[in-house]
């Protein structure tokens, strides 16, 4: 079964997403994210996914238990969370 479908300028990763980010932090999310990138597929500027409760946020950082600490701007939207890296 394939992890990965892309449209346009946005691929769905259906089981999970392995990231590192540019200041060579890397991260693990096990179940469906959307990657938004910008060029080719390696370049991704937001990750968008959703959790079933709200992760804690402080200065500029997204905190999700399981999974790290992201840094950049953080968009919520009834419990979808866009974080421009």
């Amino acid at each position: 079964m394939m992890n990965i479908i892309t449209s346009g300028d946005l691929q769905l990763h259906n089981h999970f997403l392995s990231i590192e980010t540019n200041d060579n932090k890397r991260f693990f999310i096990q179940q469906p994210v959307v990657t938004f990138f910008k060029d080719n597929c390696l370049s991704v500027e937001k990750i968008q996914f959703s959790l079933p409760e709200k992760p804690e946020i402080k200065n500029h950082c997204l905190v999700i238990e399981g999974v790290g600490e992201f840094e950049g701007k953080v968009l919520e939207e009834d419990q979808h969370f866009v974080i421009t890296l």
